[in-house]
């Protein structure tokens, strides 16, 4: 091989690799475009359409065709647009088919993929549709744009700063984004313990179940659908618990914790070790607390997982994730005697426990 040939070769693979960083670097800085087509594609129900019949793919013509309130000779074409980004996305899948006339024009269609099945609206809370639209209201939107300060600011509460009130006292005052949220909440609780539950054995010989700021109950509703001797307690703040549907065997009443979800991702490390020693009084002897949240790794990488975990963390604006031995830290800090990862749900929720 001579100089020149060599040197080609390394200059394409030059071009290659910054073309590559160029393409990932101006993706992410198109990243609202991804946002902004998906909740418009929710609000439309697109999603919905295609999954009226999981084994036929449709056409923009024929999308359009169900979409309501709205029918104009470029309704498909712009849905098109639309439809391609979700497939470039996975969200959708796609074909090419021809036209049978002497032009034969090609015409895309479009078929529900994996990924795009958690955007279509369900009533048993499979689905992350009222979510998207929750994380973009107006009002977190607000203080997604104001960032910044919740770096360059020693307080912690940055939805506090942008709104006046933190963010469960402000659900209080706003009706609508309240139902928003707790709906899409219940959604993701009801996903994720689905996922737990095949996996994870540790209810078994509970005789009392506390769920620590448990929401609607459902949870603990699927746990004692599997787990029918439990006796289980909800406790979660009054205007909660007084919307709660009723479910056989569940108590709505405050006490004192055995399962904390989603809890200690609330809360700097000084008021979770509180809390947990408050459980740790409590327990009888090889009682043990369940916690189940987000492990963060220990080094970033460019997997599916890492990226929904640095999200969510970065999400919570002020309220940092834990990694394993952070967790094991907490454990170990309030006074338990030993800490285990019995299982994670979708590679990112740890369910761990911590031994009296």
């Amino acid at each position: 091989m001579d100089s020149h040939h060599h040197q080609d070769i390394e200059e394409a693979k030059s071009s290659s690799v910054d073309d590559e960083a160029f393409l990932v670097a101006s993706n992410v800085a198109m990243s609202l475009a991804v946002l902004a087509v998906l909740k418009a594609a929710i609000e439309l129900k697109l999603f919905d359409i295609i999954a009226r019949d999981p084994k036929m793919m449709m056409t923009p013509s024929q999308i359009a065709s169900h979409v309501p309130l709205s029918q104009y000779p470029n309704l498909p074409r712009k849905l098109d647009r639309m439809l391609r980004l979700l497939a470039n996305h996975s969200l959708l899948t796609c074909s090419l088919k021809s036209d049978d006339d002497e032009h034969g024009e090609v015409e895309r269609i479009y078929g529900l993929s994996p990924a795009g099945r958690y955007f279509v609206h369900r009533d048993d809370g499979d689905t992350l549709a009222n979510y998207v639209r929750m994380v973009n209201s107006r009002v977190i939107i607000d203080v997604c744009l104001n960032y910044k300060d919740a770096i360059l600011d020693e307080g912690d509460n940055l939805f506090e700063k942008i709104h006046g009130k933190p963010m469960y006292h402000y659900l209080e005052t706003d009706a609508e984004l309240s139902k928003s949220f707790h709906t899409s909440m219940a959604d993701l609780s009801y996903m994720e313990m689905k996922k737990i539950l095949e996996g994870y054995e540790g209810f078994e010989g509970i005789s009392t179940l506390v769920d620590v700021g448990g929401g609607n109950g459902m949870c603990l509703s699927m746990i004692l659908s599997k787990y029918p001797s439990i006796k289980a307690i909800n406790f979660d703040v009054p205007r909660v618990i007084q919307n709660a549907p009723s479910y056989p065997g569940i108590e709505h009443v405050g006490g004192d914790a055995i399962m904390l979800k989603y809890i200690c991702h609330n809360w700097e490390d000084e008021t979770c070790i509180q809390l947990l020693k408050n459980c740790y009084e409590v327990l009888p002897e090889k009682g043990k607390v369940i916690v189940i949240d987000l492990i963060t790794a220990e080094a970033p990488d460019s997997s599916n997982g890492a990226k929904y975990i640095s999200s969510m963390d970065n999400f919570m604006f002020f309220c940092p994730g834990g990694t394993l031995k952070e967790f094991e830290s907490l454990c170990q800090s309030a006074g338990f005697s030993q800490f285990h990862l019995a299982t994670t749900a979708f590679s990112v929720y740890g369910v761990m426990e911590f031994h009296k």
